[in-house]
């Protein structure tokens, strides 16, 4: 998990615990080194990694420190809590084109790919980008109703032309494959309208990429965990939980899969 910033530290720290709470083995968190003293020892499971820091984020070649051990990780999800700085898009590319596996790519990291989106082309792994209907709009170079006014299409397409899966979040969030498949979710509780909550998503799809090595059952399972919980979480209050509530969840969330089947019970969009 490659994240946090000295203004932001707890955004990447959410999405490595809820990567452990959804079954991963073992969860590194990267963290500029300023950001480090306030994440270290919260969640002692959390594997830590100070790496180069430069004004509060992460020093413009500190992506170095991925070449010591890239093939240590099955996966790497960046974004949560990086903020942003004057060369943060080619920090990120330097991620994205050195790391050999799956990349989930939110938040701040969003923006930074938003400035060159000919990088996804390049990539050979899957990539996961999981934006929400503002960061779709910035993604697009469009305004964030124009994006909402069409999810379906607007996913689907993007989808296509750059051969990434999309979970575009959001109130019965989509995901769309590479392929053109695109599925509607059905679970989720005004309780994930909560900063926090994207960061929770993106840890638990990490995880379960980790663990199946299957993009889209994972992300079909994680999109549908993460919606129960916080329907767990939201009751009977849904606007009262923290996004540190909703990985409380998740064990409930996942027994629940267990007795009602597969995520297959989201809605599938034939192609056009």
């Amino acid at each position: 998990m490659w994240g946090g910033s000295r203004s932001m530290p707890g955004a990447a720290q959410l999405a490595a615990l809820a990567a452990l709470r959804s079954g991963a083995g073992l969860v590194t968190l990267a963290v500029p080194a300023s950001a480090a003293p306030y994440v270290a020892g919260r969640d002692p499971e959390i594997l830590m990694w100070a790496w180069p820091d430069e004004d509060g984020h992460f020093a413009p070649d500190s992506w170095r420190c991925l070449e010591e051990g890239s093939r240590r990780y099955s996966v790497l999800a960046v974004g949560p809590g990086v903020g942003r700085w004057p060369g943060g898009e080619t920090w990120l590319a330097h991620l994205l084109l050195r790391f050999p596996g799956p990349v989930v790519v939110d938040a701040d990291a969003l923006a930074f790919l938003g400035q060159n989106l000919d990088l996804l082309s390049r990539r050979s792994a899957p990539t996961i980008v999981t934006p929400h209907p503002r960061e779709m709009g910035r993604l697009l170079g469009r305004e964030e109703t124009v994006a909402e006014a069409a999810r379906p299409e607007t996913a689907r397409a993007f989808a296509l032309a750059h051969q990434v899966y999309v979970v575009l979040k959001g109130a019965y969030s989509l995901v769309a494959c590479p392929d053109g498949r695109l599925y509607l979710n059905p679970t989720g509780s005004s309780a994930l309208a909560k900063g926090g909550s994207g960061d929770v998503l993106t840890g638990i799809v990490a995880g379960l990429v980790a663990q199946t090595g299957d993009v889209r059952a994972a992300l079909l399972t994680g999109v549908w965990l993460h919606g129960r919980a916080g329907e767990r979480a939201g009751d009977p209050v849904p606007h009262a939980p923290l996004a540190r509530d909703v990985i409380a969840c998740l064990p409930e969330a996942m027994a629940a899969l267990a007795v009602e089947g597969s995520a297959t019970r989201q809605t599938y969009f034939p192609g056009n």
